[in-house]
């Protein structure tokens, strides 16, 4: 049976952003950096989550690598700006009044954009159906 591991987030923010707090076990590697040709130091046989502040840089970060012939990658849309919200929800879930069939508050949320997987943080409240 396959080992079923987390994906390993790559965070690829500036060093100011990284200090300012991260997702705790994210490995910092800065997107100017990849899209100049260096490749972080990351299991290729590991799903990886690319996260940026708000979205863009993931997107072109996650294009560059996927040129380089990585190919498991998910692209955090909405970066740590909509992550950081989602735990602050999460937190306050007992205040929210969310319609449990719509299941639009999973904690993650994975889909599919063209050839592209991505990945939504969510707020936990909803059945995540």
């Amino acid at each position: 049976m396959a080992e079923n591991r987390s994906p390993t987030v790559l965070d690829i923010r500036s060093a100011d952003e990284w200090n300012d707090g991260h997702i705790a076990n994210a490995v910092h590697f800065y997107a100017g950096r990849i899209v100049q040709g260096e490749l972080p130091p990351l299991e290729l046989d590991r799903e990886i989550a690319v996260i940026c502040g708000a979205g863009y840089r993931s997107t072109v970060v996650t294009g560059s690598l996927r040129r380089a012939g990585w190919l498991n990658l998910v692209n955090v849309i909405g970066g740590t700006d909509t992550w950081n919200m989602a735990a602050w929800l999460r937190q306050q879930r007992g205040l929210l009044e969310v319609d449990a069939n719509a299941g639009c508050c999973s904690v993650v949320r994975r889909l599919r954009v063209g050839n592209e997987r991505v990945a939504v943080p969510g707020c936990g409240a909803g059945s995540g159906k």
